[in-house]
């Protein structure tokens, strides 16, 4: 279950594919670490709709 006010981000990965950037989404945890996935998405408006699903299923 993801908490209430969980930042949900879009952010720069540091794997790097044919020169060019990755990006990964960031969820933070309650415990400090944060969970991060979704480095092989390499369009922008899949990434966006995946982090949108996720605000959407914070309590």
């Amino acid at each position: 279950m993801l908490e209430k006010d969980s930042r949900i981000s879009i952010e720069e990965s540091s794997i790097r594919r044919n020169h060019g950037t990755l990006y990964k989404i960031v969820v933070e945890q309650p415990g400090g670490k944060p969970f991060e996935f979704g480095t092989g998405i390499e369009e922008a408006e899949a990434r966006q709709y995946i982090a949108a699903l996720l605000r959407q299923m914070r309590e």
